[in-house]
């Protein structure tokens, strides 16, 4: 139904630690419940799923994906392909960086958002880099830390059709 508001689930990267858990994945969809989630992308397993949670991995073209982060409320992407997309259209989105320096790779939407070692920041208040980045691998306790993002956006009104807010 493209009427219910969902907020779109990244999930897997093909870089070396980038991907979810699939504890933090199943976590994260329980933690929205029952706001509709809806998983998409490419995915070398079979990810557990929570009631609230349509499984669209492995299932969607690169059209289809992208109709995917244009009706979505909010997107949480891991540093992927995806997440450029969804950066070039909104800036509803949160991009989990683990040791890739985002200020190198993006996103490149000044106003979209970055989780990396613990800290949740607006590309633009990104601060300096300090040389090489540790990496923090996302887990279930950080999940908390973006809810309150999440829910505020999905409390607005619906966006149009290719709009950013």
């Amino acid at each position: 139904d493209e009427d219910e508001p969902f907020v779109l689930l990244h999930t897997c990267a093909r870089g070396s630690r980038k991907s979810l858990s699939d504890l933090a994945v199943e976590e994260f969809c329980r933690a929205l419940a029952p706001y509709r989630v809806v998983l998409a992308g490419r995915a070398k397993r079979e990810l557990p799923v929570a009631d609230n949670c349509v499984n669209l991995l492995n299932h969607t073209s690169l059209l289809q994906l992208v109709w995917l982060l244009r009706h979505a409320r909010f997107t949480v992407s891991v540093d992927s392909g995806p997440m450029h997309i969804a950066a070039a259209l909104s800036d509803r989105l949160i991009s989990i960086h683990t040791w890739s320096d985002p200020r190198k790779v993006g996103p490149y939407n000044e106003n979209a958002w970055v989780w990396q070692n613990g800290e949740l920041n607006k590309v633009r208040d990104l601060p300096a880099t300090t040389g090489k980045i540790k990496g923090h691998p996302f887990k279930r306790p950080d999940i908390p830390q973006l809810l309150p993002l999440i829910r505020a956006e999905r409390e607005r009104s619906p966006v149009s059709f290719g709009t950013t807010p």
